[in-house]
C-alpha cells in the first residue's frame, strides 16, 4: 500500500476511532453510524461533494460555512464537530477513510472479521459455509466471506 493511502487510512481511523468513543459516551453511536453511513453514501454518489471535499482551492472558513450550512441540524453535533475539524485543518481529504476506519472499527466491535477467498473456479455452496465456519473457529469471530473467481 502506497503511503499516502496508509496516511489516509491511519489518520481517518484517528478521528473514527475518536467518534466512536465519544458517541459511546453520549449513548448516540446508532445515530452517528446512520450519520455516518449517510456521509459515505453521498461520497460515494455526489462527485459535486466528493470534488468540493477534496479540493484544495476552497478555503478553511469558506469550507466550514459550507460544511454548517449543508449538515448544520441534519447530522448529530459530534459528526458535524468531526467535519469541521476536519476542515479548520485543511484535512477533508481524510473524509473517506474516516469513514472507511469507522465501518472497520464498527466490524471490529462486533466481533466481525473480513476474509476473501480467490478460487480459479466457482465454489459451492456447501464448501463456502465450510470454509467459512472453519475461518471464524480459527478466528474465534464471526467471518464476513468474500469469494472472487479469477
Amino acid at each position: 500500500m502506497p503511503d499516502n493511502e496508509f496516511q489516509v487510512e491511519a489518520i481517518g481511523a484517528v478521528y473514527a476511532q475518536a467518534l466512536i468513543n465519544e458517541g459511546r459516551k453520549q449513548n448516540a453511536l446508532a445515530e452517528i453510524t446512520e450519520d455516518v453511513r449517510g456521509l459515505g453514501q453521498l461520497l460515494r454518489e455526489n462527485k459535486a461533494f466528493l470534488g468540493f471535499a477534496q479540493s484544495l482551492t476552497v478555503g478553511q472558513e469558506e469550507r466550514q460555512a459550507a460544511l454548517q450550512k449543508i449538515f448544520g441540524g441534519r447530522v448529530h453535533p459530534l459528526v458535524l464537530a468531526v467535519l469541521l475539524s476536519l476542515a479548520r485543518r485543511d484535512r477533508m481529504m481524510f473524509l473517506n477513510g474516516m469513514v472507511e476506519a469507522f465501518e472497520d472499527i464498527l466490524k471490529k466491535m462486533s466481533g466481525h472479521v473480513d476474509a476473501e477467498i480467490v478460487s480459479a473456479s466457482e465454489l459451492g455452496p456447501d464448501v463456502i459455509q465450510r470454509i467459512q465456519q472453519s475461518l471464524a473457529k480459527t478466528a474465534g469471530e464471526a467471518v464476513d466471506l468474500k469469494v472472487t473467481i479469477n
